[in-house]
């Protein structure tokens, strides 16, 4: 059973899934098949979410305060605890009725990322492990910093285990709270996957919408529908630094936090932006980033950069950020300026579809495939570190 609470802090998505793995000889990769059992998502409760909302803010402004500081690490080490309680109660409920569950694999909720120090995650394992009486596996990102790794994104562990292309290039695109891709290359170009976060997801939009209406979410684009790009505004977003970085990278809430909104925002205000257009500039932004992240990143290698050039042929897309028509419309666009060709968008649903053989009866309303990987993910991490096989795809 796989577990996460993503960077949109929207809720708790766990997957339950049959694993099948194959071993195959020491110089191969593991040789998988999956079955999607089950999926549902628990929302955050308000209390909850505003919560863990505020450690996300305390974490990004700093403190000096030592009195203000004892509080937090308080508040932080029992929302470590709750939260705990929280992953077990979502994995108690979704797996009521299969048996037996052998293994939940918690991702937890992502605090803090700090490259290449440190990352943090809470949702304590031990407690998940007591409520649920079940061997539970947790600190994936903390292990793959230890081994080397940026810790981020995850995803190209599944995605090259299951998705590679029988010819030319593919991107698998996650558009969560942050933005992160997996490049992936038929076998006949012998190039290794690459995998890094391309910047900001649906972070900035949702938050401000939230400002906006008190919604969680811009539904199917309407509000940036409703404005126009402001260009100017836009092109100041994207003179900061981490779009420019090349690879390896990643990033978070650290970086793109309610801080740096807040000044972007205010510079909108003063320059009279409506709120529809900084809507509509935020959904650009993440759509400009994604499509500029293909090739800005890899300008040091020139071989890899040209192969991604030349042949990339298709884009799927999973997370949120998906289902926003709007969104994926101007990623189009962007793909199309970007490399002089019309670029194959779709759901990532297809694929997930042909590998995880999924009961879609199953699924919760409202729900579609892309939505599960996620949580199906770290089932897959969780399983392979029982089996004590590599779990990342370095």
């Amino acid at each position: 059973t796989g577990v996460n609470s993503g960077t949109s802090v929207d809720g708790i998505d766990v997957a339950v899934v049959k694993w099948t793995v194959s071993k195959g000889s020491e110089k191969d990769k593991p040789q998988l098949k999956a079955k999607l059992l089950r999926y549902d998502e628990k929302q955050w409760s308000p209390e909850h979410r505003a919560r863990i909302l505020s450690i996300l803010g305390h974490v990004e402004q700093g403190c000096e305060n030592p009195l203000k500081e004892k509080d937090f690490l308080q508040n932080l080490g029992r929302s470590n605890f709750l939260l705990g309680r929280c992953f077990a109660d979502a994995v108690l409920e979704v797996t009521q009725g299969i048996s037996p569950v052998d293994l939940v694999a918690c991702h937890g909720q992502t605090i803090w990322h700090d490259l290449p120090n440190s990352t943090h995650q809470i949702g304590e394992a031990a407690e998940i492990a007591r409520i649920t009486k079940t061997t539970t596996v947790s600190d994936f990102r903390v292990g793959d910093i230890a081994n080397g790794g940026q810790g981020a994104p995850l995803t190209s562990s599944l995605d090259t285990l299951l998705f590679i292309p029988q010819q030319g290039i593919l991107a698998v695109q996650n558009i969560g709270g942050i933005g992160n891709v997996t490049l992936l290359f038929a076998n006949d170009l012998h190039q290794s996957p690459v995998a890094y976060d391309t910047g900001p997801g649906n972070c900035f939009i949702d938050a401000a919408v939230h400002l906006y209406n008190q919604s969680l979410y811009d539904k199917d684009g309407a509000i940036a529908n409703m404005g126009t790009v402001n260009e100017n505004l836009l092109n100041s977003m994207l003179s900061l630094p981490y779009f420019d970085k090349k690879i390896p990278k990643t990033t978070g809430r650290e970086l793109f936090s309610s801080d740096l909104l807040h000044t972007w925002r205010t510079k909108a205000l003063e320059s009279g932006i409506s709120a529809e257009d900084f809507i509509a500039t935020l959904t650009e932004l993440t759509a400009v980033s994604i499509a500029k992240g293909y090739l800005v990143p890899l300008n040091k290698n020139e071989k890899l950069h040209n192969l991604v050039k030349n042949g990339l042929s298709q884009v799927v897309v999973s997370g949120g950020g998906g289902k926003n028509p709007v969104l994926m419309t101007r990623l189009k666009a962007a793909l199309q300026r970007e490399f002089g060709r019309v670029i194959d968008v779709k759901s990532h649903d297809s694929l997930l579809e042909e590998k995880l053989e999924p009961n879609l009866e199953a699924l919760p309303a409202g729900c579609c495939l892309s939505d599960t990987k996620e949580a199906v993910l770290f089932s897959l991490l969780g399983c392979l570190t029982v089996l004590g096989l590599p779990g990342d795809i370095h």
